[in-house]
């Protein structure tokens, strides 16, 4: 059966918790308000039939599946290879209550009692010193050790967590590294303004923000949670799932690790990464997909909806496949792309995203 294609109209909002981590590629909170919205009963109607809805997200990034599920009293699960995609998208929805608040606080004032430029945090020497030095003048390298470590003996996990994705922003602002670029800056006054940032300050501007935006952040779920773990590989049971809704990555040379590389640099983190599906070739990556969509199909319940947001480029094969997998086409829609990361993969300009809707057969 021939689906005829429908434009969408989207204002491109996104909620301004967002905004204290910076991500690559998001997608508009409307599209997964809408899935809710369409083919989900209201929250009302849920409680008659025996409890919340399951959704999952295996491809969650930073989380914006998870935070509208929240937001609609809906249950959702996220899965994503990127640990610290993980760790952005359980700072979104996690609710912070008054303790949280004050425990948040202390580690603030502690922060602020930190002279700048002062030493007196040695250097892990498991660390790559070179590498810092090439990305970091030698006192605010040592100045950011030592906020790591204020943050890493906060008791309190949610705090931490939160505390950890905000210092992942300050590694970068603190660096050598070009605002809109992930490589190191040549111009000489940018890095004499690198030399002489104040780490401390930078956190603290930034950690209050988002605590600000936590207080007045209000949940109907407050335990949508975010896991590491490979969508070709799924740990849960068969269809266990109401509802699948996901951005898989892209047919393009974009590497979703690259603006944490610093933070994972620092933290001593090693990052597997060849297992990752992405890059230009397309062979390749639908042959991880593949295994991605079975998987899907696997957990998904009789009949429920699967939604796939992807690029132009990406279409053909997830449509194609998707089917071959098991999956129905229902529906077919289109929005504008509107600039950002999302405007321009591998040299081409992307014009339209395309929300499919599947149904398990």
């Amino acid at each position: 059966m021939h689906l005829y294609e429908r434009k969408i109209k989207l204002e491109h909002k996104r909620a301004i918790i967002h905004s204290f981590s910076p991500y690559l590629a998001t997608f508009p909170d409307e599209i997964p308000r809408y899935v809710i919205s369409k083919y989900l009963p209201p929250a009302t109607l849920r409680k008659n039939c025996g409890g919340k809805k399951l959704i999952l997200d295996p491809f969650c990034g930073s989380g914006t599946t998870l935070l509208v599920a929240a937001e609609m009293n809906t249950k959702a699960i996220g899965v994503d290879f990127n640990p610290m995609a993980v760790m952005i998208s359980n700072a979104k929805c996690c609710q912070f209550n008054s303790r949280d608040l004050e425990d948040a606080g202390k580690l603030l004032k502690r922060v602020d009692r930190i002279e700048p430029f002062s030493g007196g945090k040695n250097i892990n020497l498991t660390i790559n010193l070179e590498r810092i030095k090439y990305w970091y003048h030698s006192k605010v390298a040592e100045d950011l050790y030592r906020l790591l470590d204020k943050i890493r003996k906060c008791g309190n996990e949610k705090v931490r967590n939160l505390a950890l994705v905000v210092y992942a922003v300050t590694l970068r602002a603190c660096s050598y590294a070009e605002n809109d670029t992930l490589s190191r800056a040549r111009k000489t006054h940018t890095i004499i303004e690198a030399s002489r940032i104040n780490a401390f300050k930078d956190f603290a501007e930034r950690f209050n923000k988002a605590l600000k935006l936590k207080k007045k952040q209000n949940l109907s779920v407050t335990d949508n949670i975010a896991i590491q773990g490979d969508a070709k590989n799924l740990i849960f049971d068969d269809e266990l799932f109401d509802c699948i809704i996901t951005s898989p990555p892209y047919i393009a040379k974009m590497n979703y690790f690259a603006p944490f590389d610093l933070f994972y640099l620092f933290t001593d983190q090693k990052v597997e990464r060849k297992d990752f599906i992405n890059g230009v070739n397309r062979e390749k990556f639908f042959e991880g997909m593949k295994k991605a969509y079975a998987e899907m199909f696997r957990v998904l319940k009789k009949e429920a909806p699967c939604v796939m947001v992807v690029g132009e480029r990406e279409t053909e094969g997830t449509i194609q496949y998707m089917t071959e997998a098991g999956f129905g086409l229902e529906e077919k829609l289109f929005y504008d792309v509107k600039g950002g990361s999302r405007g321009f993969f591998h040299g081409k300009e992307r014009i339209r995203e395309y929300v499919l809707v599947f149904r398990k057969n």
